[in-house]
C-alpha cells in the first residue's frame, strides 16, 4: 500500500557537465520497512543544453491518396521550430518531420495537427524537446491534370483540294495517372475531312 508514497531520487543539483556516477536513495517510505535499492548508482551524462532552429519537412504518404490523385504544395501554420536538449542530441538532428497519412483513397484535402519528429540521417529519432510541439498541415489534393497544346490532324482529304485547319481551343487539360500525363507534350485531334469541300467549320469530338 506504500509503494505509492514512495520515490528513488538521484540528485544532481551539485553536478557540473560529465560523467557521474549518481547514489540513489529513496524518501517516503515508511522508516519501520528496510530498503535495498539494486542497482544502488546509476550513471548520468550531463551535457549543456543548446537551442537552433529548424525547418519542418513535411513527410505524406501519398500511396493512401484514391488512383489518380495527386497533393499539392502543404501550407503550414508555421515553417520553423525551435529545438533544444543536449548539445550532442541537438548536433546530430538532420531534420524535423510532420508525418501525413492520410486515410485511405483520400480524394478530399487534408488538414490536420500533426506531432513533429527530430530525427538524425539515419531517421533515428532523437530525444529533444521541440517547440511548438505539433503544426497544422492544409494539403490540397487533386485528381492529376496537364494542360496539353491541340494539335490537329488530317484525315480523309479529298483530292484536288488544299485544307487549312484552325481551331480556337488552343490547349485542353486532360486528367489520369502522373506516369501517363509525364508521356504527354500535345493532345492530337483528328479531323476527318471526307465531306468537306468548301471552307465550313466543324465540331469534332475529342
Amino acid at each position: 500500500v506504500n509503494t505509492l508514497n514512495f520515490r528513488i531520487i538521484g540528485d544532481l543539483t551539485k553536478l557540473s557537465t560529465g560523467t557521474h556516477t549518481v547514489k540513489l536513495k529513496q524518501t517516503g517510505n515508511n522508516k519501520e520497512i528496510s530498503v535495498k535499492i539494486e542497482p544502488a548508482t546509476i550513471k548520468v551524462k550531463i551535457e549543456k543544453k543548446v537551442t537552433k532552429n529548424f525547418p519542418i519537412q513535411v513527410n505524406v504518404n501519398e500511396e493512401n491518396l484514391a488512383t489518380d490523385y495527386s497533393i499539392g504544395n502543404p501550407k503550414l501554420s508555421q515553417d520553423v521550430v525551435e529545438v533544444s536538449g543536449a548539445k550532442s542530441a541537438v548536433n546530430a538532428v538532420s531534420q524535423v518531420i510532420a508525418t501525413v497519412d492520410p486515410a485511405k483513397d483520400t480524394k478530399k484535402d487534408i488538414s490536420e495537427e500533426v506531432l513533429l519528429q527530430a530525427v538524425d540521417s539515419a531517421g533515428k529519432a532523437l530525444n529533444v524537446l521541440i517547440s511548438p510541439q505539433t503544426v497544422n498541415v492544409k494539403i490540397a489534393v487533386t485528381m492529376n491534370k496537364k494542360a496539353l497544346p491541340v494539335s490537329l490532324e488530317k484525315t480523309g482529304a479529298v483530292s484536288g483540294y488544299q485544307y487549312t485547319l484552325t481551331t480556337d481551343t488552343q490547349n485542353v487539360t486532360v486528367y489520369g495517372k502522373q506516369q501517363t500525363l509525364a508521356k504527354l507534350s500535345s493532345l492530337p485531334v483528328t479531323v476527318d475531312l471526307s465531306d468537306v469541300t468548301s471552307s465550313t467549320t466543324k465540331t469534332v469530338k475529342i
